[in-house]
């Protein structure tokens, strides 16, 4: 695999997948649930998922526990039409003006 030099042309969200793909591995999602992913909402929906499950790790009150078996599940969803990755989003921004982090400062 050929690696681009920034902001030269082809995929604008390449960086965003292959960081994706990396931090995976650091979550402990297994190949095969990355590559399920990526083959069912596409690449950039499926890093953008994993972006949702690694900011959830945090959550105030319900905190991610199993990154895989969040991929597997929003891939499940995702399957029968029912994921919303913009309502996910949306509700980390909610949550963040309602529980500040030292992220905020």
């Amino acid at each position: 695999m050929s690696r681009r030099s920034p902001g030269a042309a082809g995929d604008k969200y390449q960086d965003l997948n292959i960081a994706a793909a990396r931090r995976c591995h650091e979550l402990k999602i297994g190949r095969q649930a990355w590559i399920k992913a990526c083959n069912v909402m596409g690449e950039t929906a499926a890093a953008v998922a994993v972006v949702i499950i690694d900011r959830n790790r945090t959550h105030p009150l319900i905190p991610v526990v199993n990154p895989g078996g969040v991929l597997r599940g929003m891939t499940d969803k995702a399957l029968k039409g029912d994921l919303n990755l913009h309502r996910s989003l949306f509700a980390i921004l909610k949550r963040d003006r309602a529980f500040p982090t030292y992220f905020d400062a």
